[in-house]
């Protein structure tokens, strides 16, 4: 609400005020007063206010002088009238009601009574008499007037009148106003009227609470006034008595006489605020105590609140907590300790050397000892000292029970000794006997310190330099001394201890960990020098090494790269050589040097003597020379390259190695060839020493695939980069029918007797083929030399085209000629195996032919057999014909053979099938760990080779390899 509308509420509330004040019919009439009679003698008795509403004179009668005079002498007085004779008291009430803001909030009935409703006992009492009537006016809530008559005896004496209501809420103001006659005097029979006027008000009650600082309330007061300012309409300064928790200011002279207006005012902006300074951290200093302002709130509708340990309700609160330098919180009944309040820091000492260890207790059992202490606070206070060694130490336990065999020995981390305090997590650290401790730091009764050092003649260890807290009686266990190792061109290293009369110094012992501790005791290991610093760290020079990228960089290898000095003398050069032909060389360069990229990459050579001593030799150079490879596919006679073609069964070729010199030999016999088809290897073989490889693959190419070939040599682990070449048409069989299929158009074109329908069909197939598959072959030229057209697509589809073609015209020239050609079919076109395994050439060949029938056979046989087989050894681009006492020994002899299958019919017809033979020498894959699914077939492993002579399952067949792959650890199987 802005100031406008604050300031016409306050004008309407004052003459609202004005207005109430007169009687009803104040402008009415002239002679009637302007001030109406207000009713202020109210008071509370227990739970109720008893407000007077005025006095009442009876029509009881008097007795005349006479009747004295006759009394007096005996005489008998008249008789008052009989009691039997009422009159009719009429009492009337009229309740007004005004909500907050002047009336701009609806007035809320439960802030009379939880139910609304509102109560007024009215009791006529006789002045020296014991006769009272009672009647009691419920208002419920809406209700504004309410009238009661009252039957009082017509000998009622004078009396009074009282209303009797409940204690009404502190945020409700009553004014009760006598009725029209502006009088609280009534006779006996007239006419009684009242006004209450009950207005609701801001919640008027101010609550202080003392809590500690977990929030506990403390049965305590401050000892201080406390300045308050209330902003209402209007400010209001105050004071909260010094040791008062409980203030209601209507009490306050700015709303003295009812003075409620401000009161009534109730928007948002109404705020309570304290007005005694206090410090940058809202803190009050009150003699020796300091309280820190928690909270100060307002609710002009009242907030609900616990003081004393009772619920109230209050406009006001103010809650200051008790600031003690230390304190030490006490868990609830379910064992938790409260959180650590705002403006402290936690001290948590536990008695477990982590979350439930179960390994210490405190001595009451306890697991946890805590501190909280004023922010602030230094570690170097007296009473913060005080209070943590009133901690005590825990014990070690184990099972429940106190470990003997172990000893507080320490608070982790460390407990601080000066600055201020912090949230701190304390941890004991408990030694067991022989366990490792701070040099020099203090020890419980009865643990000595036991220092392991060395001297520089013995070469470093993590061991060394350590202390340990060893129990008086007990030894320091083996594991607590390194393995003595010399350093560099020292030897026979030694431990040492102090001798029992302390003039003597050292002396030798040979096994330290055999002593009992009795006192404080120092193991000390020592060296002589060796004999083979002779050579010294210039006697060696460093010479460059070549490798293959992958290659293996092994011992042998390294040794290639160190050699005596140029200056070694002439009587002791054979003796160093001797010394150095011994040793052990390695390559202790950081990072270590690999053959992984080409290049030449200078590191240290370690070259470590038979007797332990070693020397650097830096400086030196491996070359580490590419592993890149040339892969050529086969040539033609005129050294052309031959692409892979639709149905080719075998891939050849010939590597080379760029990194081939005379300087630095590449050896290319057995290197490894794989041929992919994407992730998917084809097949693998070995090349010959002049690189030359041919790879069979299961089943025939694919116009269209792309097939890579990878090489890996010999000493190298790393495979080439891929060489990849797309699988092309071959158009071999169409261009053959084709020069077939003209000549029987020429013999039989235009002849009486032969279908010309036929011979026209066979054209056309011809034609079609030359239009759309294949170049026709120029004048002087072979057809079976041409290519299939650029218009065909090089996939299988391109291909199909090209064997639909194919066998449309044979269908033609078969229809011309009246007979069909025999089928030859084998169970496959690519056969592998390895050098000696069974061979039979005529398995699984079948001929079949349509001019047969179920008893005459059409097919020309040739010595009782269907068909006739010969097999060539192909090599490069020779052929040779494998003559028939020589084929027998095939599997035995690795390489790459054609098988063609040959039927004929009686006509003379014949058909072709073409079976390619790989004989193979055994490829090795090299593993990590045996195969679990067990070698090849006819392969089986001969048994485990012990670490000295190469360690590693092999089998039989992979023995001739072990030269180009030697074993280390490791399992090899055999693959086709």
């Amino acid at each position: 609400m802005n100031n406008q509308i604050k300031r016409l509420l306050t004008m309407l509330l004052t003459l609202f005020m004005i207005i109430t004040s007169f009687p009803l019919n104040a402008f009415a009439a002239q002679t009637e007063t302007n001030v109406r009679n207000e009713i202020t003698d109210i008071r509370t008795v227990g739970d109720k206010q008893v407000i007077n509403l005025g006095n009442v004179r009876g029509e009881k009668p008097q007795l005349r002088f006479l009747s004295r005079s006759v009394r007096f002498f005996g005489a008998t007085p008249t008789q008052a009238r009989s009691s039997s004779e009422t009159v009719a008291q009429k009492v009337e009430i009229n309740l007004e009601t005004l909500g907050l803001n002047l009336g701009g909030n609806e007035f809320d009935p439960s802030a009379l009574t939880e139910a609304g409703s509102f109560d007024v006992k009215i009791t006529f009492k006789e002045l020296g008499g014991t006769r009272t009537e009672t009647r009691t006016m419920t208002f419920q809530a809406g209700e504004i007037k309410k009238t009661e008559t009252f039957y009082l005896p017509k000998d009622f004496g004078n009396g009074n009148v009282e209303a009797e209501i409940p204690v009404l809420k502190d945020n409700i103001a009553l004014r009760v106003y006598v009725g029209a006659t502006g009088t609280t005097n009534f006779n006996l029979g007239k006419d009684m009227t009242y006004k209450f006027e009950l207005t609701q008000i801001i919640h008027p009650v101010i609550g202080l609470k003392v809590v500690d600082p977990y929030g506990k309330e403390l049965k305590e007061n401050i000892n201080q006034d406390l300045g308050l300012k209330l902003a209402l309409e209007k400010e209001h300064d105050f004071d909260l008595p010094a040791n008062t928790k409980t203030l209601n200011i209507r009490t306050l002279t700015d709303f003295a006489d009812n003075n409620i207006e401000d009161l009534n005012y109730a928007e948002d902006n109404l705020a309570l605020s304290l007005t005694t300074q206090l410090d940058a951290k809202n803190k009050l200093k009150v003699g020796d105590k300091t309280y820190k302002l928690n909270k100060i709130t307002y609710n002009a509708l009242g907030q609900e609140v616990e003081i004393n340990g009772q619920k109230k309700k209050v406009g006001g609160y103010i809650e200051f907590a008790t600031q003690p330098k230390i304190i030490v919180p006490t868990p609830d009944d379910s064992g938790n300790l409260p959180k650590t309040p705002d403006g402290y820091k936690r001290l948590s000492f536990h008695a477990e050397t982590s979350a439930n260890a179960q390994d210490g207790r405190f001595e009451n059992g306890e697991k946890l000892k805590v501190i909280d202490v004023l922010e602030g606070t230094e570690y170097t206070d007296t009473d913060l000292q005080n209070q943590i060694k009133g901690i005590g130490q825990p014990t070690p336990i184990i099972y429940g029970r106190k470990d003997d065999n172990k000893k507080f020995l320490k608070w982790k981390p460390e407990l601080p000794t000066k600055g201020p305090v912090a949230d701190t997590e304390f941890r004991p650290v408990y030694l067991a006997d022989g366990g490792e401790i701070t040099p020099g730091e203090k020890l419980p009764d009865g643990v000595f310190e036991v220092k392991v050092i060395k001297d520089d003649t013995i070469a470093k260890d993590d061991l060394y330099g350590k202390s340990y807290g060893v129990f008086q009686g007990s030894k320091l266990a083996r594991d607590k001394f390194p393995d003595l190792v010399a350093e560099k061109g020292h030897q026979n290293p030694k431990w040492t201890t102090e001798a029992e009369d302390s003039a003597t110094g050292m002396v030798d012992i040979a096994k330290p960990w055999t002593k009992v501790i009795t006192k404080a005791t120092t193991f000390k290991a020592t060296a002589a020098e060796k004999a083979a610093t002779k050579i010294g760290k210039d006697g060696l020079k460093a010479v460059d090494t070549t490798a293959l990228q992958g290659q293996e960089l092994d011992e042998k290898f390294w040794h290639k790269g160190v050699e005596l000095a140029d200056n070694t003398p002439a009587d002791k050069k054979n003796a160093f050589a001797a010394l150095l032909k011994d040793a052990t060389v390695t390559d202790i360069t950081n990072p270590a040097r690999t053959t992984a990229e080409a290049g030449d990459k200078v590191g240290t050579l370690l070259v470590t003597f038979k007797d332990g001593s070693t020397l650097e030799v830096p400086n030196q150079k491996l070359i580490v020379k590419p592993n890149t490879v040339k892969v050529e596919l086969d040539k033609d006679a005129q050294g052309a390259e031959k692409p892979l073609r639709d149905g080719d069964t075998t891939v050849k070729g010939k590597i080379s190695a760029s990194s081939n010199s005379d300087k630095f030999p590449v050896s290319l016999d057995g290197a490894l060839v794989t041929i992919k088809k994407g992730d998917t290897v084809l097949s693998r073989t070995l090349a010959k020493a002049d690189g030359s490889f041919v790879a069979g693959v299961k089943d025939p190419l694919v116009a269209g695939e792309n097939i890579s070939v990878v090489v890996t040599l010999p000493e190298s682990k790393t495979e080439s980069t891929p060489v990849t070449e797309k699988v092309q048409l071959n158009p071999d069989k169409l261009n053959s029918i084709i020069p077939t299929g003209e000549a029987v158009v020429k013999n039989l074109e235009g002849k009486k007797g032969v279908d010309q329908t036929k011979v026209a069909t066979l054209k056309a197939a011809i034609q079609k083929a030359y239009d759309d598959l294949v170049v026709k072959a120029p004048q002087g030229k072979k057809q079976k030399d041409q290519k299939a057209k650029s218009t065909v697509t090089v996939d299988a589809d391109g291909q199909k085209s090209l064997d639909n073609q194919y066998e449309a015209i044979k269908k033609a020239i078969e229809e011309l000629r009246g007979n069909s050609a025999p089928i030859v079919n084998g169970t496959t076109s690519h056969k592998e195996i390895f050098k000696g395994d069974t061979l039979n050439l005529e398995d699984g060949i079948t001929v079949t032919d349509k001019d047969s029938t179920e008893k005459v056979s059409d097919i020309a046989q040739v010595d009782n057999k269907d068909f006739t087989y010969k097999v060539e050894k192909i090599e490069k681009d020779t052929r040779t014909e494998i003559t028939k006492e020589n084929l027998a020994k095939i599997n035995q002899t690795p390489g790459t053979y054609e098988v063609t299958y040959t039927a004929k019919d009686k006509s003379g017809a014949e058909g072709k099938f073409v079976m390619t033979l790989v004989v193979k020498e055994p490829v090795v894959e090299i593993m990590t760990t045996r195969p679990t699914g067990g070698l090849h077939t006819g392969y089986k492993p001969k048994g485990y080779r012990p670490a000295s002579k190469g360690a590693g399952f092999h089998s039989v067949q992979a023995r001739p390899l072990t030269r180009r792959y030697p074993l280390k650890g490791i399992c090899i199987t055999c693959h086709p």
